[in-house]
């Protein structure tokens, strides 16, 4: 695979005053996630980091499994309590994201999934 040339940004200033001073930023325009200059730029941006590291996969998915190898992935959060409920997070092999629960009362409770972006 060919290196594309790395993407050069433009400068386009972003003035934002805090406090009675206007920081200047010229790359702020880059926090427009729904302008599609900026999402163009940062697929030319994947584009060439994949292309440098191209050569890379290999060892790249070696050290992932190592560092799967070391996590729990079955695991859950202290829980805490507020308003009546348990809170906690928790994790399940081969599930990328926590997942946040509750539990009335106590843990002994009903589960109750309140967010799981699985």
């Amino acid at each position: 695979m060919a290196v594309p040339p790395a993407p050069d940004a433009p400068e386009r200033p972003v003035e934002t005053s805090m406090h009675g001073d206007v920081l200047v930023d010229e790359y702020g325009w880059l926090r427009e996630k729904e302008n599609p200059e900026v999402i163009e730029y940062l697929e030319r941006e994947n584009e060439y980091a994949k292309a440098r590291l191209a050569h890379t996969e290999a060892f790249q998915e070696v050290l992932y499994e190592e560092m799967l190898a070391r996590i729990k992935q079955d695991d859950a959060d202290v829980p805490w309590s507020k308003g009546g409920y348990l809170y906690y997070d928790r994790t399940e092999e081969g599930r990328p994201y926590e997942i946040l629960c509750r539990r009335k009362g106590s843990m002994e409770s009903p589960e109750e999934i309140m967010l799981d972006v699985n």
